[in-house]
């Protein structure tokens, strides 16, 4: 089991043998819907654009190119073929890095939640940095990510030659490193609080899939900041943590 700050911490600091390496692995992070999956890819990226800018004395942006698997046709992964003189070429992606972004992270996000075919089309990006004859820049790392099979989200089987060169890092909450995140971004101080109070209700799914995790908490701290009157706040607090912990966080406020 890993936490979000320390996913970010196996991110970049596996970064230069996941850049030097010819036979690759990716990371994989999986874990429940709306805790931060994301955020730690982007943090460790954030990271990397200080370590990078320092080692080699210029200032350096590790860029992430993110790819949602899950709303993505193959033929969109792959890239389309076209007809140029007698022969048929691919096109780029237009996901694909750019020349002036020699470092960065290509995220594939809801890997698992893709169609085979979509997964087949990403393999030897994955295994081996290419598509075709295209390669990723030399300072290119791949990093992806899905829900679990016990979080409704529609997880389909990795293929096992994909499966074979993950990392795979199992992402559990952590409510100390939660309420850290809640207070350096400003979040309303009722939230962490509450967390003291119901830690369990940081992260609480019913059986649907429905209720409050990390995201859906940022959505209320910015609710009850917004001027909206408190019956709309109110309505719309359920709306994104559930009746049942939004009952409770407003007999503890």
């Amino acid at each position: 089991m890993a936490s979000i700050n320390h996913a970010v911490k196996c991110i970049s600091e596996s970064y230069p043998i996941l850049v030097e390496r010819t036979k690759r692995f990716i990371i994989n992070l999986i874990g429940a819907p709306g805790i931060g999956k994301s955020s730690a890819v982007y943090q460790a990226a954030a990271q990397l654009s200080v370590e990078l800018s320092a080692k080699l004395k210029k200032e350096v942006t590790v860029v992430v190119r993110e790819l949602r698997i899950g709303g993505r046709d193959p033929a969109d992964i792959a890239g389309y073929r076209i007809v140029s003189g007698e022969k048929t070429i691919a096109t780029l992606p237009d996901w694909w890095p750019t020349a002036d972004e020699p470092f960065g992270i290509l995220f594939l996000d809801e890997l698992a939640q893709g169609m085979l075919a979509s997964m087949n089309a990403l393999s030897e990006i994955m295994l081996d940095h290419r598509l075709g004859d295209f390669l990723l820049p030399p300072g290119w790392v791949v990093v992806a990510a899905s829900n679990r099979k016990a979080d409704r989200a529609g997880v389909n089987r990795v293929p096992s030659q994909i499966q074979d060169r993950m990392l795979t890092l199992n992402i559990e909450v952590d409510v100390d490193e939660a309420k850290d995140y809640a207070i350096a971004h400003d979040w309303v101080d009722t939230i962490p609080a509450y967390w003291n109070y119901r830690p369990a209700h940081l992260h609480h799914l019913d059986d649907q899939g429905f209720g409050s995790t990390q995201r859906s908490w940022e959505v209320v701290s910015d609710l009850e900041k917004a001027d909206l009157s408190p019956d709309v706040t109110s309505t719309l607090i359920a709306a994104a943590i559930g009746g049942e912990v939004s009952a409770t966080y407003a007999a503890f406020k």
